[in-house]
């Protein structure tokens, strides 16, 4: 995001439907710029530029000698009016799609100055872009293809709430109706007076940010002012239709708010409601931004078997043969001996044998 004093030179990202498609170049918080001088370069193997429009400024001139080999020089200048201020269109660019499914839009700025006599440099940041038609290209491994994705419809489009005291370390809760956020609440370590949080929820993609990866739900933007630098902790508690889950074949576990600061980023996001007609999910932050809901959809899965078995074929298992009788009859047990009945036969016959001994001795004498 552009720093204090910064202006951005933007060109967002646009979603292709037709064959042909209008870009808007633009200067976003601009003060009193007096001239500027951009390229843009994109993919000329997918789109092609076939015409430019002039824009806000008194002269606007440009070369399209390069545009076949992917490059357009656009250049603007103030004559006799004052510097341009707030958002500025540089100029619209025509593109033609000639063969892919996708380009990113780059900035390159030769020039940026103010109308004062000085012609001073005036700092800045660059917002590429891209145009896409939903293909493999754009998709990248995530198998969304061309399938339509419905994106919510915004009935009311901006609320503010003014809050008189939030005391420290005391939530407060602000509760909507009838809009994708049911509640916000703020916790702070310090009293705050007299805030004004506003809610404005927008039909599609802010100009401003980027396509999220995922499939967006709703985009919204939460402001609060009167926070000043105090340090906050917000939750956001949101509500997805169970239709548009099942309508856009999302995965309810995957629906996560995202939060904008110079890309998309995914917040920490639970599940923590069901009804029939709406899942409600929390999100907490530390700061107010733009936001998205997304999700991203089911994949097919199935259990795969194995490809690998055992050849039992060539596995042997040994069993002992039969000693006597029927095949398959188990061999007798050779039956154990007591060590005591030995030892009374070894006496038995010791006894006998001195007997018989003594016995034949008397027969002598």
């Amino acid at each position: 995001m552009a720093s204090a004093g910064e202006c951005r030179v933007v060109v967002e990202d646009l979603r292709v439907t037709s064959e042909t498609v209008n870009i808007p170049v633009r200067i976003m918080d601009a003060e009193k710029i007096g001239s500027c001088d951009l390229i843009l370069t994109f993919n000329p193997s997918s789109f092609i530029v076939t015409d430019i429009t002039a824009g806000d400024f008194d002269t606007t001139i440009w070369n399209l000698e390069t545009a076949n080999s992917g490059q357009v020089r656009i250049g603007g200048f103030q004559t006799t009016s004052d510097g341009l201020d707030g958002e500025v269109l540089v100029a619209t660019i025509v593109f033609e799609r000639v063969g892919g499914d996708s380009t990113p839009i780059n900035i390159q700025v030769k020039t940026l100055k103010d109308a004062t006599p000085a012609c001073n440099p005036i700092p800045y940041t660059i917002e590429n872009g891209r145009l896409f038609t939903g293909g493999s290209d754009y998709i990248g491994s995530r198998g969304y293809g061309d399938l339509p994705i419905s994106t919510h419809s915004i009935n009311t489009t901006e609320v503010t709430r003014r809050i008189p005291l939030i005391e420290a370390g005391r939530e407060a809760s602000v509760i909507f109706r009838d809009m994708v956020i049911s509640m916000i609440t703020i916790l702070t370590e310090e009293d705050l007076r007299d805030i004004a949080l506003s809610l404005q929820e927008f039909d599609g993609k802010p100009p401003v940010t980027s396509t999220p990866d995922a499939i967006p739900y709703a985009y919204f933007e939460i402001e609060a002012d009167g926070l000043n630098t105090a340090d906050v902790k917000a939750g956001i508690s949101f509500r997805v239709p169970q239709s548009w889950i099942y309508e856009n074949k999302i995965d309810a576990q995957t629906i996560t708010l995202n939060q904008y600061n110079g890309g998309w980023i995914s917040l920490p996001t639970v599940r923590i409601d069901d009804d029939d007609e709406f899942i409600t999910f929390k999100s907490e932050t530390s700061e107010f931004s733009y936001f998205v809901i997304t999700g991203e959809r089911m994949e097919s899965t199935g259990q795969v078997e194995s490809s690998t078995e055992i050849d039992r074929s060539n596995t042997v298992t040994s069993r002992p043969t039969p000693m006597t009788g029927e095949a398959g009859a188990t061999p007798a047990q050779p039956a154990s001996l007591s060590w005591s009945y030995v030892l009374l036969a070894v006496i038995g016959t010791i006894l006998v044998c001195g007997a018989i001994f003594l016995a034949i001795s008397r027969r002598r004498r």
